[in-house]
């Protein structure tokens, strides 16, 4: 006979056994008249794991046991469930330029072992502004609905700049499972060097080289004559005589000026 109020006295009885084992049979005495010959099956969990993931859908591992009447534990089963703590995802951030191709994609792997077939995917925008106001959003569609996870704009151009927001639904429960908000700057290929290493110092890209693990030479450090001297050889022919000239004019004022300084101390 399975008893509707069974499951609340099996958990108080079974967390009064772990607590105080030797009072068990107290716990079982105390059960009201009309449960003493009911037959309790179920299951405990004893202990669970933190979920995988701290937005969307992720896994933990549990641990079950089944318990009677008098207490008693046996098989014990470690099993992986689904849990989901937070829906909310948050904003990412990308910049790309006009003329790129942009790719962005709500599927992890959770959802890609359960099969995305089993859920629906909702693609919201919000244009030109990058926000979190969900009012700010209308429907996004989808040309491609083979894949209903992702959005690919070829040859994207500024107007396709603003926030996209995909939401993800369970098809049997309709709950929302993932909500996640990516915001796309678009800008002028001309506007702004995009290449990171480019833009680095020498000493900054030979650290990038050392913590990539890759050998970096060092070189000898010129002096300051062997740099005026490349500087030098460098420079075109009208540079070189303005040089000269600055050069020697420069030495005959040190020379005159020496010259008047002792002439006016005698």
């Amino acid at each position: 006979m399975l008893v509707p109020c069974a499951g609340i006295y099996l958990i108080l009885a079974s967390f009064h056994f772990l607590i105080h084992p030797a009072s068990c049979q107290d716990v079982v005495n105390t059960l009201p008249p009309e449960l003493e010959n009911a037959t309790f099956s179920g299951l405990l969990l004893l202990s669970a794991s933190p979920c995988s993931k701290s937005c969307g859908l992720g896994w933990r591992s549990e641990f079950y046991c089944k318990i009677d009447k008098e207490a008693r534990v046996s098989d014990c089963k470690l099993t992986n469930t689904l849990c989901l703590v937070n829906q909310e995802c948050g904003l990412i951030a990308k910049t790309t330029t006009v003329g790129a191709t942009l790719s962005i994609s709500c599927l992890d792997a959770t959802i890609k072992s359960l099969g995305a077939s089993d859920f629906i995917f909702v693609w919201k925008i919000a244009r030109g502004i990058v926000t979190t106001d969900k009012y700010l959003f209308k429907i996004f569609l989808l040309k491609d609905t083979e894949t209903p996870w992702m959005i690919i704009i070829k040859a994207i151009e500024e107007k396709h700049a603003g926030t996209y927001m995909c939401q993800v639904q369970n098809t049997k429960t309709m709950q929302v499972v993932k909500r996640v908000l990516i915001g796309v700057r678009v800008i002028p290929e001309n506007l702004v060097q995009l290449n990171y290493y480019e833009v680095l110092s020498p000493e900054q890209k030979e650290e990038m080289q050392i913590l990539q693990g890759n050998p970096v030479t060092k070189k000898k450090r010129e002096s300051f004559w062997e740099k005026v001297k490349a500087l030098f050889s460098s420079a075109n022919l009208a540079t070189k005589v303005i040089a000269s000239g600055l050069a020697i004019g420069g030495g005959l004022a040190l020379v005159f000026g020496a010259i008047f300084l002792c002439m006016s101390n005698e």
